[in-house]
């Protein structure tokens, strides 16, 4: 599917998804950090993981990486999600981990660095950009099916 296709998909449902760089570092200086949003804010936010690895001056002992938010019941939960060691395992691919702020990464043992990056993904659901995407890509669409309407008639 084209990009502007696709963009036409994502305004269709009344959908905007923006996706901006996400990445954090854990230390023995710095412990915790926390990924959370201006609760005024009325667009959907997610941090969607994708690796975890140790720093080049990470000593050689085991670095164990926690994450703690909220479950489906709205509790707080505390899950392990990486177990790091420079001889053993350096990195850990987190696939289609997404979590809902707020999140707190913690190291819960070792002294790092660890480094976790991943997109933050914030969904926007504005009446406005529906209308202007649609007629863009509408046009854009139009103009793309006229183009094959009329290839079509030289064939």
């Amino acid at each position: 599917m084209s990009e502007y296709k696709q963009e036409c998909a994502d305004h269709v449902h009344g959908q905007a998804i923006e996706s901006f760089l996400f990445g954090c570092e854990l230390s023995a200086k710095s412990k915790r950090y926390t990924f959370e949003v201006d609760e005024e804010d009325e667009c959907e936010h997610s941090l969607s993981l994708q690796t975890i690895t140790l720093g080049a001056d990470a000593k050689d002992e085991f670095h164990v990486v926690e994450v703690t938010g909220l479950n489906y019941e709205n509790k707080e939960i505390t899950v392990p999600v990486a177990n790091l060691k420079p001889s053993c395992q350096t990195m850990v691919t987190m696939e289609h981990f997404e979590l809902q702020p707020p999140v707190t990464f913690s190291l819960k043992l070792g002294s790092g660095p660890v480094n976790i990056s991943g997109r933050h993904l914030i969904c926007k659901t504005q009446a406005e950009n529906v209308r202007s995407f649609s007629y863009h890509c509408d046009s854009r669409v139009g103009e793309e099916t006229a183009l094959n309407t009329h290839r079509k008639s030289y064939f």
